[in-house]
């Protein structure tokens, strides 16, 4: 411990030329026990001047401040309006509530300002725990009473420069210095001096506002993360582990903000290759947002859709587009050509149709036939013009199947015939889904039954779509767009409490009230197909999956790339062979019926040769039976007149 005390008299002899004249108890003593003369007028002024209007003085364990000069301090605020809070967060319940209070002030967006007296080497501590809890945010501000010696190694590497930071010093009696890490915009970890106090503020505000600031960053590189997503960056990943982009719409507008605020960038892969998401277990962020989140990057610029869940751990610019969420499936086939005779009719109206003659006439006059046979010929002659073009048209110009086009389109589709849906990984339509209610939840749940449910990127999924059909994931010839499902805004990603946030979105509105950003991105959506044919594979493995991919790829992208295109066409015999397939249904229809006409008419005919023959017998028994008849009445009448003969014969000698 002396040792200590030994080496921070040698580093207060070696500084003092620069920091004026300290009182040699405060550099041999651990803790602050006294304040510097003035100290609360200062106070009191730097208050008044900041926009919060109010201030939380924050004691450590290095504090014992004599009541006497706390009292001063608070009563000096309280009189000119200050809301004052005293807080001693010496013990770890203090510290926490501390932390809390930041923390809701993060919550609804309130500007606090802090008053932190400590020793230095408290508050190397305090500024690595309020770094690490992330209690960083534009609205918040610390200021360090550095009491001796100049601010250490330690304390300047641990500020970020998204944390608004102050150091408050006392090179010598009633003087006050003020210290920022805002106060350059091409330095990192280094504190400018921005006022001071010696009586009265030198200059007022007492910090510099950020966009006089960052208004011109003075040639500062940004290290820029990037990821392959045309057309808003085109990247290519080489060999040795390097990049090389070679345009985009994103990679353009980067250039006339960097053009605008005079900084240079220099592009990285990240590790992920992925914009990310966030974690729900335990609140974290992956991909190149959970960077930015880290802190480990600057910002990102590309197709980054603003969220909520998103909005929790990075800052969005100003919006750079404003475009439509839908989903990709493969463009509708065509329909039989074959039967387009009879698409126009309806199975709805056909069993109206069906029934209708055999219904009961409601008047058997001649007068009401007549009306209802005059409006059968009418509908018949309306009815056949009508089939008669709309046969036309569907000849001249084949219709499609139906396209799935919406939400409940799809539902039916994965549910009853098989489709399946990808999502890009990390992308806010996975969020959409993950946390989604309603049509989105149950299209969550028939995508966990599925094989594969995300894709590394949109140019795998389309890959995907082109080679399985029944796969929904920018073209008019092989994909089909569903409607517009929500509008989606992208902008810049940036760090929570980013200072020239403000600054970038000056540049980009102007941009985009310009139309300076909409001529961009119409541009480079024209130009996409001419990068998609010349553009080389991104990767190795892109390079083999397109030879695996290519003949399917190419036979769908090469054959029917004027189909879609093509206006009405003259009829040809190609056209009408539902009419001579029609043709011949009826000739074998007919045939069959004449078939089983004179099968019939072959049984009624055998069925009636029985029934002739009996009655033949009859006849011919009943003409026997009248011929015994007239043989017996011949016979009987004949020997009537025989044996009458005889009697006349006789008859004269017996009366002798």
């Amino acid at each position: 411990m002396l040792l200590i005390k030994l080496l921070r008299i040698i580093l207060f002899i070696h500084c003092v030329s620069a920091h004026g004249f300290f009182d040699i108890r405060d550099v041999t003593s651990d803790v602050m026990t006294t304040l510097p003369k003035d100290f609360s007028i200062a106070v009191k002024d730097i208050a008044e001047a900041l926009p919060s209007k109010s201030i939380t003085i924050v004691r450590g364990n290095s504090t014992n401040i004599r009541s006497q000069d706390v009292f001063e301090l608070l009563c000096m605020l309280s009189e000119h309006n200050v809301l004052t809070t005293n807080l001693d967060i010496a013990t770890k319940e203090n510290k926490q509530k501390y932390y809390e209070l930041l923390k809701k002030a993060l919550d609804v967006s309130d500007q606090r300002t802090s008053l932190i007296l400590c020793e230095p080497y408290e508050c190397e501590n305090i500024l690595f725990e309020l770094t690490d809890n992330n209690l960083i945010h534009s609205m918040i501000l610390y200021i360090f009473y550095w009491s001796y010696g100049p601010v250490s190694e330690t304390f300047l590497m641990t500020i970020k420069e998204a944390m608004r930071v102050a150091v408050l010093t006392n090179p010598r009696e009633s003087v006050f210095r003020i210290y920022y890490n805002q106060g350059t915009s091409n330095r990192l970890n280094h504190l400018t001096l921005v006022n001071w106090w010696s009586g009265r503020l030198y200059k007022s505000p007492v910090l510099p506002p950020p966009d006089k600031v960052y208004h011109d960053f003075k040639g500062r590189v940004f290290e820029v993360p990037v990821l392959h997503a045309p057309p808003w960056h085109f990247v290519k990943y080489n060999n040795d582990n390097t990049i090389t982009v070679t345009g985009g719409r994103d990679d353009k507008l980067l250039a006339l903000i960097a053009k605008k605020l005079n900084f240079k960038y220099k592009y990285y892969d990240p590790p992920d290759r992925s914009q990310g998401s966030s974690i729900s277990g335990n609140g974290t962020f992956k991909g190149t947002l959970g960077l930015i989140w880290k802190r480990k990057a600057d910002f990102f610029l590309g197709d980054v859709t603003m969220t909520w869940e998103r909005l929790q751990a990075v800052e969005f610019s100003f919006m750079t587009l404003a475009d439509s969420g839908a989903f990709l499936t493969h463009a509708p086939a065509k329909l039989s050509e074959t039967l387009a005779i009879i698409r126009p009719f309806q199975w709805e109206v056909i069993q109206v149709q069906i029934p209708l003659p055999s219904s009961k006439e409601p008047s058997s006059t001649h007068k009401a036939r007549l009306v209802s046979v005059l409006i059968s010929l009418g509908a018949t002659y309306v009815i056949g013009d009508m089939y008669s073009a709309n046969l036309t048209s569907l000849i001249a110009k084949p219709s499609r199947e139906r396209p799935i086009g919406t939400l409940a389109a799809l539902e039916e589709a994965m549910r009853d015939y098989g489709y399946e849906l990808v999502v890009e990984s990390h992308s806010s339509s996975l969020a959409i889904l993950e946390n989604g209610t309603g049509v989105y939840g149950r299209l969550a749940n028939l995508m966990r039954r599925q094989r594969v449910q995300r894709v590394r990127n949109v140019e795998v999924g389309v890959r995907l779509v082109l080679s399985h059909k029944r796969v929904a994931v920018l073209g008019s010839h092989n994909f089909h767009l569903s409607e517009k499902l929500y509008t989606r805004y992208s902008a810049i990603a940036l760090q929570i409490g980013c200072p020239y946030l403000e600054t970038v979105n000056n540049v980009v509105m102007t941009l985009f009230e310009a139309g300076i950003i909409a001529k961009m991105t119409t541009d480079e959506y024209k130009n996409l197909p001419e990068h998609a044919r010349r553009s080389d594979p991104v990767t190795e493995s892109d390079k083999q999956g397109g030879e695996v991919m290519g003949e399917s790829a190419t036979a769908s992208s090469q054959t029917p790339q004027g189909e879609s295109t093509k206006g009405l066409q003259p009829v040809s015999l190609r056209m009408l062979r539902g009419a001579f397939c029609l043709l011949g249904i009826g000739h074998l229809l007919a045939a069959i019926s004449l078939a089983v006409e004179i099968q019939l008419h072959r049984r009624s005919k055998s069925r009636r040769k029985p029934a002739q023959n009996e009655h033949r017998k009859a006849q011919k028994l009943l003409m026997l039976g009248k011929s015994v008849m007239l043989f017996k009445r011949g016979c009987k009448k004949v020997c009537t007149s025989v044996f009458t003969s005889i009697d006349k014969a006789l008859g004269s000698d017996v009366k002798d």
